[in-house]
This record gives C-alpha cells, sequence and structure tokens, in this order.
C-alpha cells in the first residue's frame, strides 16, 4: 500500500540521515505531515517543576529514556544551548570628550550590521521602488576587529575609531523560556517508528522507566495523562501530543455514543 511503502522509504532514509547530523552535533528529523490537529509531536513529555534548573534536570532524564526506547526516533527538547553574545558597552567619559554623543555609536553599529533603508531607486526595468540598503558587507562585520575599526565623526570634524570609544564585552545571550497555561514547561519531543505506529504503545513502554525517575526528596515523579498538576512545588511531567488529541476523541467519541 501506499501507507507502507512511505513508512519504508522513511526507515531507509532516517539512519543515514541521523548519522550525518550527528557527525554535526546538529538535531535532524524525517517527518511526513501529519493528519488531523497540528501538535508539537507525535510524542510530547512536559516537564514541570518549582525551578527552571528542576525542569531541565527532569527533561534531561526524560529525554535519556525517549533516546533508549525502541521504536523512538528524532528526539529533541526545546532547551537551548548557551550561546555567545558580545555587547558593545560605550565608555561615556571617553565619549564626551571626544564629542561623539551614545546615540551615534549606537546607530552607527544597527546601520554595519544590521543594515538600514536609506532610499528608494526609480529603475526604468522595474515595476516597482527598489529600495537602497546600507550595510556593510559580511566580510566588514564578521569580527569585532572590524567593527572596532569603525570610525564615527567627532563634533569638531574628526573621524574617532570605535575602539576608542568604549570596549566589547563577552556574555552569554538570553534563552528561550515556554509557558503552558500560565505554567513554565520544559518540552521533550519525539516520533515513533518502526513496529510501533502508535504514541499510545510507546507511552505504555516508557511509562514504567520514567516511574523510576526520583526526585530530590527519594520520591517518584508523578505523570499525568490528562490534565496539568496543579502545583509546581514538585517536579512532574505529563504527557501531551497525539495521545491528547487520541484520547479527547475517544471521549467525546464515547460520551457521544453513550
Amino acid at each position: 500500500s501506499a501507507a507502507a511503502s512511505k513508512a519504508s522509504i522513511f526507515r531507509r532514509i532516517r539512519p543515514p540521515i541521523q548519522e550525518i547530523a550527528g557527525r554535526h552535533g546538529i538535531v535532524a528529523k524525517v517527518l511526513e505531515i501529519p493528519p488531523g490537529p497540528p501538535v508539537m509531536s507525535t510524542l510530547v513529555a512536559e516537564a514541570y517543576g518549582p525551578t527552571q534548573e528542576a525542569r531541565i534536570d527532569l527533561a534531561a532524564q526524560i529525554k535519556e529514556v525517549f533516546d533508549t526506547t525502541e521504536g523512538i526516533v528524532d528526539t529533541d527538547w526545546l532547551v537551548e544551548a548557551p550561546q555567545p553574545k558580545r555587547v558593545f558597552e560605550v565608555d561615556h567619559e571617553k565619549a564626551a570628550l571626544h564629542g561623539v554623543p551614545a546615540v551615534a555609536i549606537a546607530r552607527t553599529l544597527r546601520l554595519a550590521l544590521e543594515g538600514e533603508n536609506v532610499g528608494i531607486l526609480h529603475m526604468p526595468d522595474e515595476l516597482e521602488p527598489v529600495g537602497i540598503r546600507l550595510q556593510l558587507p559580511r566580510s566588514g562585520r564578521s569580527s569585532t576587529a572590524d567593527l572596532a575599526s569603525l570610525r564615527l565623526m567627532s563634533m569638531n570634524g574628526t573621524m574617532v575609531p570605535l575602539s576608542e570609544l568604549g570596549q566589547v564585552v563577552q556574555t552569554i545571550g538570553p534563552v528561550s523560556l515556554h509557558r503552558k497555561n500560565l505554567q513554565p514547561v520544559v518540552y521533550v519531543l519525539g516520533e515513533v517508528a518502526g513496529t510501533q505506529e502508535s504514541p499510545v504503545y510507546a507511552i505504555l513502554d516508557m511509562a514504567e522507566r520514567l516511574a523510576e525517575i526520583e526526585r530530590a526528596d527519594g520520591t517518584a515523579i508523578e505523570q499525568f495523562y490528562r490534565d496539568e498538576p496543579l502545583s509546581q512545588e514538585q517536579t512532574s511531567m505529563k504527557w501531551d501530543g497525539e495521545w491528547h488529541i487520541t484520547y479527547e476523541v475517544f471521549r467525546d467519541l464515547g460520551a457521544a455514543f453513550g
């Protein structure tokens, strides 16, 4: 059948794609367009807890179970690795001595990095006006040394290099935080493939292993299948994804037939 042929193609192309992704330290997913209502993934586990560190720790353990369960593929989680960020801190005293306002420094850096539309060009062969965008080429904005050599006009007409007006500080950029129904949460995602194509069987296979995860006080985490936990004081998890859609459909159909 067409469905069986499609499944065999997915099983054949997934291993080499995952092998290439693993060599480069990236996450690759081989997905088909899902039927029915859109969900984040076929398998979705939501980690709840009192702090972000506790939620990430629980999510890491859940992800380990996903990774080591047969038939679960394309595992991922919505936790971003720390990304380095460079911030140019203006030395206001030096800037004032050189007669260069801080707003001019910020505008120059924004112009060099992000670019700015400075006008439009009317060309005879174009139906619409063509925007004129001023921006440094990539080769001139790829390092802090390149940007430090930029020169700004001072109040007395001299050109002052950017390096004389402040310094570049290395820091870590902010990461995304997720909430569901006003509750902070960390998501773990996965797909099913191979012998079991239903998320229900995959959840049943993993539920026992996940029940062995202990909280800091030695008690087992609680797993929720329908409603979110009422309290964030203790770490817990909830199943979502296609499972939740399947449950609601069968619940509503059962009530209708009844």
